[in-house]
């Protein structure tokens, strides 16, 4: 699964939430112009929560690294941040006020991972395009995903993200 190298971006930032609408808007326009106006959603949401993450639980102003890469059939995203403690996924209770960000990024993608990089850890997740879908409704839908695209969740992220 090879990127297309015109289609990776990455972006520094500090976790503030007070910059997460522009990291946002950022996300949109290239998707849009990658071609990828269906996971703007998704990918906004997933990434807004793993940034959510960073200020949260490694600390606010904290620098990390946001980058997107397109590939045939998908889109796959991560968030590298200085801290080395790898996140977990929980169940919190109905009554939590938080603890549902990983969970939500995990249930919206078709894979996700956290690896530690260095001193600090990258958390990914991917997103499958649509393809061979009909709108007027003659079409079979959704292809499925290629055997050779499927990874675990603890799957490494991609070689240039290390």
């Amino acid at each position: 699964m090879l990127s297309d190298p015109g289609k990776h971006y990455e972006l520094r930032i500090v976790a503030e939430p007070q910059r997460f609408a522009a990291v946002r808007k950022i996300i949109q326009a290239h998707l849009r112009h990658w071609e990828l106006p269906d996971l703007v959603a998704a990918a906004q949401l997933g990434v807004t929560e793993l940034l959510g993450n960073v200020h949260r639980h490694v600390g606010p102003g904290q620098p990390c690294r946001l980058w997107m890469e397109a590939y045939q059939g998908g889109l796959r995203l991560g968030v590298h941040d200085p801290s080395p403690v790898l996140p977990q996924l929980h169940q919190p209770d109905p009554e939590d006020l938080s603890g549902r960000g990983l969970a939500l990024v995990a249930a919206l993608s078709k894979e996700w991972g956290a690896e530690r990089d260095g001193e600090g850890k990258v958390v990914w997740f991917a997103l499958q395009a649509v393809v061979g879908f009909d709108p007027v409704g003659a079409g079979p839908g959704p292809e499925p995903v290629a055997a050779s695209l499927r990874t675990t969740a603890t799957a490494p992220a991609p070689a240039r993200c290390r």
